[in-house]
């Protein structure tokens, strides 16, 4: 699995990615089927934690069927980010039957610029 974020980091604060304020925030998971057999009810979580609340959002998914060799994606959008706080993102997977459990995890840390 990996990550996109919408709307993407325009620099840095400290190393920590900063993202830009904006109306809206969200997460899309692509999950990628590298086997040769379908993938059936593919789970996935998103997990946001607010670092200076200690809040975490916890949201899922399911995906019916992903092809073997193919990918698929799942957006969670409108997210409730709160400008100037620090946030981790972390999505996970979870496959039945998955041969290679440790690519079914992404993680990334970003603070979401206040309104200026």
């Amino acid at each position: 699995v990996t990550g996109q974020r919408e709307p993407l980091p325009v620099s840095d604060r400290g190393g920590t990615p900063l993202v830009p304020f904006s109306e809206m925030f969200a997460v899309t998971a692509v999950i990628t089927n590298t086997g040769n057999e379908s993938a059936l009810d593919v789970t996935v979580v998103l997990e946001i934690l607010n670092a200076v609340t200690n809040e975490v959002e916890t949201l899922n998914q399911v995906v019916a069927e992903i092809a073997g060799g193919s990918a698929s994606s799942v957006s969670f959008a409108d997210l409730s980010v709160t400008p100037g706080d620090l946030y981790q993102v972390k999505l996970v997977v979870t496959i039945p039957q998955d041969s290679r459990p440790e690519d079914d995890t992404w993680t990334m840390a970003f603070i979401r610029n206040e309104d200026s």
